[in-house]
């Protein structure tokens, strides 16, 4: 940003009270900073890939959710906005935020340092042999008669009855997780739901990605948008209650350049010589790359 004079020192010498954000790999500065990397590498940085994964088995990356999404954008809103009540309680201007993927990842995980002197939590330093990563059996998912699963969190002892309860498991036998694989095997997942509606288990049905969005308590939550194509996303109607009810289409790249330029007061010819130069992009003028 240096380079295109927008680094931090040029910007605030225009405006001293801009919020300037950060968020790479490793950071801007030590010996990692300018090497490539990707979500797998941040958290494998952090610590957190190796407590992810079964018992014996390699460490695995859940999806890009711990870094990229979670560790990296979501704490650097976090940074940005408590930057903001910051300069608004405390005055403190020319702010820079230096937020590193792999801090950020390391921070959202911060437990799993924190708990480690809590009785009956972790079992050692192996991964997937604890009590909440799959070492427990009544905290672990289970496959149905139907190839679907169930995912199973009865950890306190009122729970952990009402699953036995639910199970109809017999009193002489232990409770391991072969003996529930072979007893949840024996319903559908539906039927497992049906059997759990009516107790407080902690048991619940592993939806797909396309399930999640009709299953009822989520519809009448409003929980995903409908969007014009038909398919559905996540919402945020438990920020705001006024989206409810309506559609929403993912706008393109540049769909709302021209709008926004506009608003912030540049004529169309300002706009027209901005996008012949490539300053900026226009949805109408994209040609797809694939």
């Amino acid at each position: 940003m240096e380079r295109l004079g927008l680094g931090p020192d040029q910007i605030f010498k225009v405006n001293p009270c801009l919020i300037y954000a950060r968020l790479t790999g490793y950071g801007q500065y030590g010996e990692l900073s300018q090497k490539a990397g990707h979500d797998i590498n941040y958290i494998s940085y952090s610590g957190v890939l190796s407590c992810l994964g079964r018992f014996s088995e390699k460490p695995y990356a859940p999806i890009n959710l711990i870094a990229d999404f979670a560790g990296g954008g979501l704490m650097c809103a976090l940074a940005i906005v408590t930057s903001l009540f910051e300069r608004q309680t405390k005055g403190i201007n020319e702010k820079v935020i230096d937020l590193s993927m792999v801090e950020g990842a390391a921070y959202l995980s911060s437990w799993l340092w924190t708990s480690r002197d809590i009785p009956g939590v972790w079992s050692g330093t192996e991964r997937g042999n604890n009590l909440l990563d799959g070492g427990f059996a009544p905290y672990e998912t289970y496959k149905t008669k139907d190839g679907k699963y169930v995912a199973c969190g009865s950890l306190e002892p009122a729970f952990y009855n009402q699953l036995l309860e639910g199970l109809q498991f017999p009193e002489d036998k232990v409770v391991t997780k072969e003996a529930l694989e072979e007893i949840f095997k024996t319903k559908t997942r539906h039927e497992w739901e049906e059997i759990f509606k009516k107790l407080d288990a902690c048991v619940s049905p592993v939806l797909e990605l396309d399930e999640a969005p009709i299953h009822p308590h989520n519809k009448e939550r409003t929980s995903f948008l409908q969007m014009s194509d038909g398919s559905c996303l996540p919402s945020m109607n438990w920020l705001n209650q006024s989206t409810k009810n309506q559609n929403f289409e993912i706008p393109m790249i540049g769909q709302h350049t021209t709008k926004i330029l506009n608003d912030f007061g540049y004529t169309d010819q300002d706009i027209e010589v901005f996008l012949k130069e490539g300053v900026c992009q226009d949805s109408k003028n994209l040609k797809s790359k694939l």
